[in-house]
């Protein structure tokens, strides 16, 4: 069984999966095989929108399923369990056999506005992250920056120097470097 992911509301989602034999080697899904669909632990199964292709592209055991979620059955904030509710793999019965999860706009990435805020009090935060050369001691400066200074490049090679707004006086400079990979590098002063 594997994870789908949370999906946007009306989308159709497509993906397969194998099924085998004893030894392992793939076998064809037998038997007139059905693919339903439950929703948060309901006991109603239904298959609408799902179209299974068995031997998917003549692969035998390759098994492709696609599921419309347009219909009202697929609301957001669910959570979806996709099973065999009919069928046989080498004459032995694989009803019951979960094939796949997913969700439908079930997994919130906001924060409150509450939670932002205590991150960024805590990012902001005068005593805390102050060792040298630390992620947690440029995030500060860089919010800082943000807030109470202005930002100057001073030259092509990625020289930059912080000003203080107030007076236009550095408070510190530093430089950003391409090591020549995919991955830069900041050096601060």
């Amino acid at each position: 069984m594997k994870y789908l992911g949370d999906i946007p509301a009306s989308q159709t989602l497509y993906f397969a999966f194998t099924t085998i034999d004893a030894t392992g080697a793939p076998i064809v899904l037998a038997g007139s095989p059905i693919i339903s669909v439950y929703k948060a632990g309901n006991l109603t199964q239904v298959t609408t929108g799902v179209t299974l292709t068995v031997s998917y592209d003549s692969v035998v055991g390759l098994n492709h399923v696609a599921i419309a979620t347009s219909d009202a059955f697929y609301a957001a904030g669910n959570d979806y369990m996709v099973v065999i509710t009919t069928g046989t793999v080498g004459g032995i019965s694989v009803v019951g056999y979960v094939v796949a999860t997913f969700s439908i706009e079930n997994r919130s990435e906001e924060l409150s506005a509450n939670a932002v805020d205590n991150i960024l009090d805590e990012v902001i935060n005068e005593s805390a992250h102050t060792t040298a050369n630390s992620f947690g001691l440029l995030v500060r400066k860089i919010a800082y920056i943000l807030g109470h200074t202005k930002l100057k490049v001073t030259d092509s090679t990625g020289a930059i120097a912080v000003r203080n707004a107030a007076d236009n006086a550095d408070s510190w400079t530093g430089s950003i470097t391409d090591d020549s990979t995919t991955t830069v590098r900041t050096a601060l002063t």
